[in-house]
């Protein structure tokens, strides 16, 4: 999910979609509890992530969030 998913971030509309499917194929073929593992890893990476670049940027992880929601916030609105 991760490899589709930033192959695709130029269109960042274009993520939730295939991030989606491929978390309702994961459901379908293996059930909740595989669904569950792999929210937790993917969770687990993001945290990481998130304190990684907030280390490097001299942010705060929160800062970090904050921005990424304010873009994801702005490109809807570019949307309507």
């Amino acid at each position: 999910m991760l490899r589709a998913g930033t192959g695709h971030a130029s269109d960042p509309q274009l993520v939730p979609y295939l991030n989606l499917a491929y978390l309702l194929g994961v459901k379908n073929t293996y059930g909740d509890d595989q669904l569950m593992a792999l929210a937790l890893s993917v969770a687990n990476w993001a945290t990481t992530a998130i304190n990684d670049l907030a280390h490097h940027t001299g942010r705060t992880p929160q800062q970090i969030i904050d921005q990424y929601e304010t873009d994801i916030i702005a490109d809807q609105e570019d949307l309507t």
